[in-house]
């Protein structure tokens, strides 16, 4: 009898994941028909550049609400929904939102970090979301693995300005001060190493040396393009986007994976202070992509 009860309890409490097929434009008025295409760059030597479509795949339910299922090719699939002017992911650890993106944040204001624990989405089918980092692990007398965690922290917004997107609208543009900059609706934006992560989660300390960052090469939202880098830029990475392509509930993600051969470029890795850093082109990044003061500077 006990057993019974206890395994009705852990039904009750569990996470419950149904699909549907339609998205509302009501509950994800800035998620619904969002497409960001990326450019993987990898040294020739090592493997093979690629492009990947980021879309919603399809809705689902967690806890009695509605989520958009996002498909991502470097952790796997991602929960998202919205909710007063914000993009919120799920987190299994916690069993609740956290904040991806915040719409009405002004100068002064800050956003956490977020990452992926790498640990727990060994045993999970989905990347578990955290609002913090595993430092090291090591393992006790019996075997058993201890990983230590530390926090990490927030970035505060300096500048807020607006740009116009090539449907003729403007939009907020976000600038934080670690160099990350989002824009309204789409995420993050500009040419940096990880600009082109929507989810812009704290990457893991092993990225391969030969690995030069995902860079955003378009969006669009319903089949309208928003942006898109110019002509050279495509050229350079032999990326075109694919955003304009039949949308992502028609699309196997699988599909959506273009293999492409980019020049090598140069790119080297550096500990400094304890800290993993990639030069890159003569800029320095830190492993959230974003552009750091330079350790040959000092």
């Amino acid at each position: 009898m006990k057993r019974l009860l206890f395994f009705i309890c852990c039904s009750l409490i569990s996470v419950q994941i149904f699909a549907q097929t339609e998205i509302s434009k009501e509950l994800f008025p800035t998620l619904a028909g969002l497409q960001r295409t990326s450019f993987h760059d990898w040294g020739e030597d090592c493997k093979t550049s690629y492009s990947t479509l980021t879309a919603p795949t399809e809705t689902v339910i967690i806890n009695n609400k509605q989520y958009l299922r996002f498909n991502y090719s470097t952790f796997g699939d991602v929960f998202l929904r919205e909710e007063d002017e914000k993009v919120l992911i799920y987190s299994s650890f916690y069993d609740k939102d956290l904040v991806l993106y915040d719409w009405t944040l002004e100068i002064g204001d800050s956003l956490s970090y977020l990452a992926v624990d790498e640990y727990l989405s060994k045993s999970s089918e989905y990347p578990v979301i955290v609002d913090y980092r595993l430092t090291k692990s090591s393992a006790d007398e019996n075997g058993n693995t201890i990983v230590e965690k530390q926090k990490i922290g927030k970035i505060a917004v300096k500048k807020i300005s607006t740009i116009t997107l090539l449907d003729g609208k403007e939009y907020k543009m976000w600038e934080f001060d670690e160099y990350m900059v989002y824009v309204e609706g789409i995420g993050t934006f500009g040419n940096d190493v990880f600009a082109g992560n929507y989810f812009y989660l704290i990457q893991p300390e092993y990225i391969a040396t030969c690995y030069f960052g995902e860079f955003f090469v378009c969006a669009s939202r319903n089949g309208e393009l928003l942006y898109q880098i110019d002509k050279e830029e495509q050229q350079k990475f032999g990326s075109a986007c694919k955003c304009l392509s039949a949308g992502a509930e028609s699309e196997n993600p699988e599909t959506n994976i273009e293999i492409v051969t980019t020049p090598n470029t140069s790119l080297k890795k550096v500990i400094h202070n304890g800290q993993l850093l990639i030069i890159k082109d003569g800029k320095t990044y830190n492993l959230m992509g974003v552009e750091v003061q330079s350790v040959l500077e000092k």
